[in-house]
């Protein structure tokens, strides 16, 4: 299964807003991408993992500068593509992966 992280930093629409899924042109979209959000606790931190379906190639993508949500440079996009976020996705249906540190 081909998972790919959703960008932080890139959005689809105007008020930056929906965040993107960011590609190198030469990439071929991932059925799935998916979002990490972190918690800070009291005793630890809580992560909370969410996978959406890859959706539509969108023609323009916008990121944040200051507090005003700019349109990417022109050369930038000629190098990215970008990607709307799908629906998200029960991930109760994918491979349960343990990892331990040896």
């Amino acid at each position: 299964m081909n998972l790919n992280m959703i960008s932080q930093y890139y959005f689809t629409d105007a008020a930056c807003s929906l965040a993107a899924l960011v590609l190198p042109k030469t990439c071929a979209p991932p059925l799935y991408a998916f979002t990490l959000e972190s918690t800070l606790g009291q005793c630890a931190t809580v992560t909370t993992f969410r996978a959406y379906t890859t959706g539509a190639l969108v023609p323009t993508m916008y990121q944040k500068s200051g507090a005003n949500c700019v349109e990417v440079p022109v050369a930038q996009q000629a190098t990215l593509d970008a990607y709307a976020m799908g629906a998200e996705v029960d991930y109760s249906g994918f491979a349960l992966l343990t990892t331990e540190i040896e």
